[in-house]
């Protein structure tokens, strides 16, 4: 293993509520998007697709024209809905963490939820 990946100090870390700051939606940058906003987009896609997955850039980009900057806040809450056991987020097919994943992750409704075993 790299030394540079030996070292835990060097590891990527969880990314913290701040990606969760007040973000504008749409170009005319009325309207707030919270967080709130965020789950519930990720859990309709997740239903409407069930058992398929999606990226989480697709939720971004049904969130706001400019969806670049949201993919923090996607993964973040992404992440949350893992934690309590709504969603499965995967890469390259094995179970990861959408926070502290490195590259494209898949996401769907955890197996759980969608009634399909």
């Amino acid at each position: 293993m790299p030394a540079l990946l030996a070292d835990p100090a060097r590891r990527r870390q969880p990314r913290a509520p701040w990606c969760l700051r007040p973000l504008r939606r749409g170009a005319d940058g009325a309207r707030p998007l919270k967080p709130e906003a965020i789950r519930g987009e990720i859990m309709v896609l997740a239903q409407g697709r069930a058992p398929q997955t999606f990226c989480p850039s697709e939720v971004a980009r049904r969130l706001a024209d400019d969806w670049r900057p949201l993919m923090d806040a996607v993964r973040y809450e992404a992440g949350a809905l893992q934690d309590e056991g709504m969603i499965e987020a995967s890469q390259k097919g094995v179970p990861a963490d959408p926070r502290t994943a490195v590259g494209p992750i898949r996401l769907r409704l955890s197996r759980d939820d969608s009634g399909a075993q």
